[in-house]
């Protein structure tokens, strides 16, 4: 059992690790394989599936069947590699599935995602990684600017979701990092991903509104405020360093990377009511809307003179495989999500949502994100309950010490 974890462990550490080209099995992938093929060969394999489990077994089927279907008419390998996407993630939950409850599991696997930011911000300071096609987007040691800020924030969630179950204090300085690794990648997705986490997280809690109220209006932050002023008067007085710093401004603020892509992801869905749709390719779903109910197989693009894949990861399993498919993924969803708090339901939320502008559905550690849900109301129902018997212990004692007065 100890080396499936650390197999477990080390596909978390390697994932953001791309040896060779996007959808290709990677040294990270190899551990997934290795610590199935041990867990059915210890006596763990009964635990792989359970009543949540099996919906996704039948959407495997599914996935099988109607990508065989559309192989058999046009030859086309892209149907065969679908199929192994989505054994690959059958075999994930499977394996996911008996360790989601493991808390000494999930501890190693909570600093192990802290870890993974830490690195790819080491490989940025000493100049490992790389940017996207000779352009100024980052994409870290991932292959698209979008799939490396995708795996930031997918760390970010499950960092998180693992402080709630697990019970420990937030490192905001994670946080901080995750978010400044995102705005190199100038990933507008992952932006609204961003600011949908923080503004409802915000929102559901009101202690954040008064620590926040407390920091601003605390001594140090009026002394530091102060200092800041003093400074950009002296920073003014010299032309030059006026000059320098409006320059520095406007190049990486204002005219970021990632500000104008906002902009033009704005015009977009102010000009024509299809452009933004077009970028995603979610014209081939209403252009051909008829196989929202049979499924059009995950392949041969070009039978719909589109420009490949619809990026939008829950429209595309609709088009691909059909509404009943989709349904039955539903299901599951529902059956994880349920009974969560609307506070627990926030990093699910901003998921969901930037999920719609990209495609996601082949990584492993979002339908693993999934899974954690339930572990999540289990700790707040096992704190309730340390509560109310702290509670219960300190009325006996109060009731006892009067009793001994009398």
């Amino acid at each position: 059992m100890n080396i499936i974890n650390i197999c477990l462990w080390l596909y978390i550490f390697f994932k953001p690790f791309y040896l060779s080209g996007s959808g290709s099995l990677q040294i990270s992938d190899g551990f997934i394989i290795l610590a199935f093929v041990l867990t059915f060969m210890s006596k763990e394999e009964k635990r792989m599936i359970d009543k949540k489990t099996i919906y996704i077994f039948i959407f495997s089927c599914c996935v099988t069947i109607i990508n065989l279907i559309y192989y058999s008419i046009y030859q086309n390998t892209g149907f065969v590699q679908s199929i192994m996407y989505y054994v690959f993630i059958l075999m994930g939950i499977m394996l996911l599935n008996t360790k989601v409850k493991d808390e000494s599991f999930l501890n190693v696997a909570y600093y192990t995602f802290i870890v993974d930011i830490v690195v790819q911000l080491i490989l940025y300071i000493v100049g490992v990684g790389k940017n996207w096609m000779g352009t100024t987007r980052y994409m870290g040691t991932l292959r698209d600017p979008n799939q490396f800020a995708f795996f930031i924030f997918l760390c970010m969630m499950y960092i998180h979701i693992l402080e709630k179950i697990l019970q420990k204090k937030k490192r905001l300085i994670v946080y901080f990092i995750g978010v400044y690794l995102i705005f190199l990648s100038a990933s507008t997705g992952m932006l609204l991903a961003v600011a949908t986490f923080v503004v409802l997280s915000i929102i559901s809690n009101s202690d954040y509104m008064l620590k926040v109220k407390r920091v601003i209006t605390s001594k140090q932050a009026i002394i530091i405020l102060f200092i800041i002023l003093i400074g950009l008067f002296i920073l003014g007085l010299d032309k030059d360093n006026w000059d320098k710093t409006v320059e520095f401004i406007d190049k990486n603020i204002v005219n970021s990377s990632i500000v104008k892509r906002t902009m033009s992801k704005f015009e977009k869905s102010n000009g024509t009511n299809s452009s933004l749709a077009e970028d995603r390719n979610l014209d081939m779903l209403y252009n051909n809307w008829e196989y929202i109910f049979i499924g059009a197989g995950e392949g041969a693009y070009d039978r719909f003179n589109s420009g490949g894949e619809i990026h939008s990861t829950l429209p595309s399993m609709l088009f691909y495989y059909g509404i009943i498919p989709l349904f039955i993924v539903l299901v599951w969803i529902y059956k994880n999500l349920k009974g969560l708090k609307i506070r627990d339901l926030i990093p699910y939320i901003a998921i969901f949502i930037e999920s719609f502008t990209l495609l996601n559905q082949r990584q492993l550690l979002l339908w693993g994100i999934i899974m954690l849900a339930p572990s999540i109301k289990q700790s707040n129902i096992n704190r309730e309950s340390d509560i109310f018997g702290k509670r219960g212990k300190t009325d006996e004692e109060n009731f006892n010490s009067s009793s001994s007065v009398q």
